[in-house]
């Protein structure tokens, strides 16, 4: 499952973001050590530095220990003065990363975020043409519902009229009964 990052800039949150857009802000300098961060939108914040694995890890003061040595006539030199070791450990980086420069990273994650815009504003355009459009179906049916039932009434009196002793008028009045019963029972309201 991938975590959702936000960060706080002045006093606005800012995300949601994975964990590897975070640790990119924070090799940019855009998130430092006491930029306050969530996983959340509403916090709980803590200090950036609090998040294991964001900052690459401090250097590690390694003191050597001082060699006596014995000399031919059993007494002991000094040690000689030496500086102190530093050993700084290497942050774990891919390939891929160290190809690729930091301004072509910044480059590549501001066209995906107008891409994601674009997107979403892509996306609200199709949701109000397809309730439009939904607005509209449900126009046509209920107009050809009240066509239909128009066409029906008028057909029945019709016949009535002109069937009137007629067997054929009446077989197809009859028959012209049952689609109306029917079509009466179709409900076409489509809305909720």
């Amino acid at each position: 499952m991938t975590v959702a990052w936000y960060i706080l800039t002045d006093g606005v949150p800012n995300g949601p973001m994975s964990s590897a857009q975070l640790q990119q802000l924070g090799r940019l300098g855009k998130v430092t050590a006491e930029t306050q961060v969530a996983k959340e939108k509403d916090g709980p914040w803590v200090p950036a530095s609090r998040v294991k694995g964001l900052f690459p890890p401090s250097p590690v003061f390694t003191p050597e220990v001082p060699h006596f040595t014995l000399d031919s006539e059993g007494g002991s030199t000094p040690p000689t003065p030496h500086t102190p070791k530093i050993r700084t450990p290497r942050p774990r980086t891919t390939l891929r990363e160290n190809s690729m420069d930091t301004s072509r990273l910044e480059e590549l994650l501001e066209q995906l975020v107008d891409k994601q815009d674009e997107l979403i504003s892509r996306i609200e355009s199709l949701e109000t043409s397809l309730v439009d459009k939904q607005d509209e179906l449900i126009s046509q049916i209920e107009s050809l519902e009240t066509t239909v039932k128009d066409s029906l009434s008028s057909i029945h009196d019709e016949l009535n009229w002109w069937g009137e002793g007629h067997s054929f008028a009446k077989q197809l009045l009859s028959e012209l009964g049952d689609l109306s019963t029917t079509l009466n029972s179709i409900d076409f309201n489509t809305t909720q």
